[in-house]
């Protein structure tokens, strides 16, 4: 009995703690003064503890800085010249100075950068150069 109460007070907090945040916010401090985290991050962003539109959204941007250039885009994209494009090499995670920290989607890591076919899920034997699988039955 005593977990179903806790359990049942636990939730109440949460949807009381959610339900407390100002329009457009999906988590706030405990008395909805502060916004922590917009409901829609690709639209809005957080300026002084509130969600504000962007201006000129970025399309597949998913943190913006405070003069809402691109911060950081969605996984598979990396940010050249302001823009999110399409990002073929496989690294899912780069560094300050551009270069890779972490592989996926079939490459590997090697040194900075990604080697292998990009959704490759099996190679030909004798090292990453010809793919004989691929995820969703394409490679690029």
């Amino acid at each position: 009995m005593k977990r179903i109460t806790l359990g049942l007070l636990v939730m109440f907090l949460f949807v009381e703690m959610v339900t407390s945040c100002n329009l457009g916010c999906s988590y706030c401090d405990s008395n909805g003064s502060t916004c922590y985290a917009c409901s829609d991050p690709s639209t809005k962003q957080i300026a002084d503890g509130t969600c504000i539109a962007i201006i000129r959204p970025v399309d597949n941007c998913l943190v913006y800085n405070p003069d809402f250039s691109c911060n950081r885009c969605i996984i598979t994209y990396q940010l050249k010249n302001g823009s999110c494009l399409v990002d073929q090499t496989g690294c899912t995670k780069y560094s300050s100075n551009g270069g890779c920290l972490k592989c996926d989607f079939g490459t590997v890591l090697n040194g900075s950068s990604c080697t292998g076919i990009v959704n490759c899920r099996d190679y030909v034997p004798g090292g990453r150069t010809y793919c004989k699988n691929c995820f969703n039955g394409f490679c690029q």
